[in-house]
């Protein structure tokens, strides 16, 4: 058993107030530090000190702390918080057994609320603000100092929305050890690779010298596997939103990281990025990968461009990642007398040999060079203490069913609560008069049709507009009689015979005419007119922006022509003089994406 100066747990409450009046003494204990996660603690202690049954109860906050003989050094090796408690007999007598998640897990249970937004914000300014709301502190890299943050969070958990963020600018999160109080936890943000300065290698291939070097641990076992299932190097990156509604790299304008791309699948316009250097070692593998939790925080143009790069930064941090094979190193290791983070890098020397069929000696597997570690757990018993390692030439965790799960599932509780692009569609239909005469007095009217769209519009896919040409109707005609002076009232409808000439069509007060075949029916023609066309690039791209009250407005030219008309008492008809007149007919269709968030 382990002395009390060895290995012992300094006991906090919720609040991190000190209890008891001095540690409670472990017999063993092991810890899991995770990646850009919450690792685990479990502990043992012995079930007949008073200090045990006291103070280590459910939810209580503990420090493990050890007191390494070989180098006469204190350190922490875990803090947590205890959840499951329980109690086992051995050869050594009976012993409490205590488990939970790291401190880490704290920020699981504080919560963004509602409606968090961040525009364009610098990285280390999120990962504070996020931090303070559960009592945590941020400490970001400066390598990340130009990185910015678009982002909404909506019910996520503190811990969610820090992953959440990093993940999309290729950085990481972890504890951070040794801070100055009790009180003070700190998140870290950064892309991490501190060299640790340990050397991981064969024990047969160095000298005894070596066995007193604190910077170097020999190998126990060792598991390498090598992974290429979830590489891509071809991409369609695709933000929040489902179908035409989607997010994708349209909007974007940042000018770092890999060339945007297009191509088209029948009239689609599609937006992709490649790794050239991937694709010629290991040919081209496509994959359209969404991130969802990338979407405007509000309507604006400015807004879907902030989005639209943060979905090309995201897009360039999963090209790094998942270009090559992953190799992973599974390792047990003796001589593990220092503090290992995940995100270090250690240095492995390894020469693996197996014996052909002719009795030669083959060199299997020869490994040496500088690893990310993932994952650390270190054992601390009466035995001493030994560290397993999983080390891996990418700074990313292997694809985990477990992992993907457990993300999935906090995706679908948080769907309902965050603002998500939708699909809509409207139509309208109107007509009116149009007229163009310049007699005495000047006869102008154009027939107007608007097209609203306020700031619950995000984009618009489609705008379609059908118009049809008529000519002028009356309802009623008032006819002097023919036999005296009172007048005979017909209840009719009496259409022309003449169509508007010399249509044209203004889009925002722009003669758009020409380039869709028009001017239509051209004088001295006289005819119908029934067209559709697609102005939606010129709504979308109209001076003052999308969102404002766009006008289509018909115009005629000036034309003038005979029309019979009843004479006074019975008369014959006689010829007036009119105008270029007629009805314009119009049906527009608008299709596009919107939100459910408050108009600003």
């Amino acid at each position: 058993m382990l002395s009390e100066t060895r290995l012992w747990a300094d006991v906090y409450d919720a609040l991190w107030n000190r209890l008891g009046d001095g540690p409670v003494p472990l017999t063993s204990a092991s810890i899991t530090r995770a990646f850009d996660g919450a690792g685990s603690i479990s502990f043992e202690a012995p079930a007949s000190d008073e200090r045990v049954i006291a103070l280590l109860k459910n939810e209580r906050r503990v420090k493990l702390l050890y007191h390494d003989p070989h180098t006469d050094v204190v350190r922490t090796i875990g803090s947590g918080i205890i959840r499951k408690r329980g109690r086992k007999y051995s050869a050594s007598g009976f012993q409490k057994t205590f488990s939970g998640p790291d401190v880490l897990d704290e920020l699981k249970r504080w919560n963004t609320l509602l409606g968090r937004i961040f525009t364009n914000t610098a990285v280390s300014d999120v990962a504070s603000q996020l931090a303070v709301l559960a009592g945590w502190q941020a400490e970001t890299e400066s390598l990340l100092d130009g990185n910015l943050i678009t982002a909404r969070f909506d019910g996520a958990s503190i811990l969610k929305a820090l992953q959440t963020m990093t993940e999309q600018i290729g950085a990481h999160i972890r504890e951070k050890v040794d801070v100055p109080s009790d009180r003070d936890h700190v998140i870290e943000v950064g892309r991490f690779g501190t060299d640790s300065g340990l050397w991981i290698m064969n024990p047969e291939q160095v000298t005894p010298r070596a066995y007193t070097n604190t910077d170097i641990a020999f190998i126990d076992s060792l598991t390498i596997i090598h992974e290429s299932e979830a590489m891509f190097n071809w991409i369609i990156p695709i933000g929040s939103g489902e179908g035409e509604s989607a997010l994708t790299l349209e909007q974007a304008t940042r000018l770092t990281g890999y060339d945007r791309l297009t191509t088209t699948v029948g009239t689609k316009t599609l937006y992709y990025k490649k790794n050239d250097a991937s694709i010629a070692e290991y040919g081209i593998i496509q994959k359209v990968v969404t991130f969802k939790n990338i979407a405007p925080v509000g309507n604006s143009d400015t807004n879907i461009e902030y989005a639209a790069n943060a979905l090309d930064e995201a897009a360039d941090a999963a090209l790094d990642r998942n270009g090559t094979p992953q190799t992973v190193y599974k390792l047990s290791i003796q001589k593990g007398s220092r503090l290992i983070r995940c995100g270090d890098v250690v240095h492995l020397r390894f020469r693996g040999a197996v014996r052909g069929l002719d009795g030669l000696e083959l060199d299997d597997e020869t490994v040496e060079g500088d690893f990310y570690v993932l994952k650390v757990t270190e054992n601390v018993s009466a035995s001493g203490v030994s560290l397993t390692l999983e080390i891996s030439d990418v700074d990313k965790l292997p694809d985990s069913e477990a992992a993907y799960v457990l993300s999935a599932i906090e995706d679908i509780q948080l769907a309902n609560t965050k603002p998500a692009l939708i699909n809509f569609r409207q139509s309208f239909t109107d007509e009116k008069p149009v007229q163009q005469w310049n007699g005495q007095p000047t006869y102008i009217r154009y027939a107007d049709f608007p097209i609203k769209l306020d700031n619950t519009v995000t984009d618009v896919s489609l705008v379609r507009v059908r118009f049809v040409s008529k000519p002028l109707y009356s309802y009623t005609i008032g006819q002097y009689s023919a036999t005296g002076p009172s007048v005979l009232n017909q209840f009719n409808v009496a259409i022309g015979a003449n169509y508007p000439q010399d249509i044209s069509l203004y889009i925002d007060n722009v003669d758009r005419s020409a380039e869709f075949g028009g001017p239509w029916n051209a004088a001295p023609a006289n005819a119908a007119v029934d067209q559709t066309i697609d102005i939606t690039d010129y709504i979308r791209d109209a001076a003052g922006g999308l969102r404002q009250n766009h006008t289509l407005e018909f115009r005629v030219s000036e034309q003038t022509r005979d029309v019979r008309v009843p004479g006074y008492g019975g008369a014959s008809a006689i010829n007036a003089i009119y105008g270029n007149q007629g009805i314009i007919r119009c049906e527009i269709i608008v299709q596009g994406t919107s939100q459910s968030i408050a108009v600003t």
